[in-house]
């Protein structure tokens, strides 16, 4: 309603993120899980013992989603593309970017294992590219980034914390030992499975151990402001076959403009899933 999207637009506005429960429906959820599951079971395949490490920090027993995936995203994959334009969250990032000419840019998402036990360093997700100026002070932010929750959330399955009011301070974040307790311990949770974390990517967050049984996983759509152009790994390649394009919704096609490839072309990487896939396209982060 739209009481409902000013609300939650004042509480994004104000901590640089916002929880909105049963964005998924329930079929729309189970595929999300079997997809990342199948996507999950490539990365097992090939790390059984999730030492890799990926993520920011990477950290052991963790991975980012896009980093395993040979095309940088998930856009091959239905179950993703389906997740770029739902009655739950277009009406919050239509009024978030004050346009209908935001691009949806990446999919991919985090996963901790049953067994991360460190926290991630808090960060930024800075994945937009150059700007004139300080981000933290631009009214829209360049990036947002909708994360899904799969399974019902609690404090001991690696919940992201999120360290409201951070999207407009200029400092930097500050190392784990610096950290404050409180910060420490701003945890997003609990959460019930369906629910989206709509965040503001110049929010300062970071992962948490994972005492669970089972690995969490948040996958993602990442959309950028209106106008932007290319960023490292970000609208600089096509991630979407025109198929999946073909059955999106006009305004999701409209959204996936920028990630559609041309017809009878293949997407590069699509479907090929390995624990340093991003090394291969870029060999530079190689440790």
């Amino acid at each position: 309603s739209p009481n409902f999207t000013a609300r939650a637009l004042r509480l994004f506005r104000r901590d640089g993120f916002v929880v909105i429960r049963d964005a998924l429906s329930a079929p729309l959820l189970a595929a999300l899980r079997n997809a990342t599951c199948r996507v999950m079971g490539h990365i097992f395949d090939a790390d059984p013992e999730g030492s890799f490490g990926g993520g920011a920090g990477k950290l052991p027993h963790r991975y980012s989603l896009g980093d395993v995936s040979g095309s940088r995203a998930y856009f091959h994959l239905p179950e993703f593309c389906a997740l770029i334009d739902l009655p739950s969250t277009t009406p919050l990032l239509r009024a978030i970017f004050g346009s209908d000419d935001y691009l949806a840019a990446g999919a991919g998402g985090d996963v901790a294992l049953a067994g991360a036990l460190e926290y991630q360093t808090l960060h930024m997700d800075a994945i937009w590219g150059p700007h004139k100026g300080h981000v933290q002070d631009f009214a829209v932010p360049p990036v947002v980034t909708v994360n899904f929750v799969l399974k019902d959330l609690t404090a001991i399955d690696g919940p992201m914390r999120k360290i409201p009011g951070s999207h407009r301070w200029r400092q930097q974040p500050p190392s784990l030992a610096d950290e404050p307790e409180w910060m420490r311990l701003s945890t997003v949770c609990p959460l019930p499975a369906g629910a989206a974390i709509v965040r503001d990517n110049r929010c300062w967050h970071g992962g948490t151990p994972n005492l669970g049984e089972e690995f969490r996983a948040l996958p993602n759509v990442e959309y950028f402001a209106p106008g932007s152009g290319p960023s490292l790994g970000w609208l600089d390649r096509a991630t979407m076959p025109i198929e999946n394009w073909r059955r999106l919704s006009p305004f999701a096609r409209h959204l996936a403009r920028g990630v559609v490839e041309a017809p009878g072309e293949q997407v590069s990487g699509a479907g090929r899933y390995s624990p340093g896939a991003i090394l291969d396209l870029m060999p530079f982060m190689a440790r």
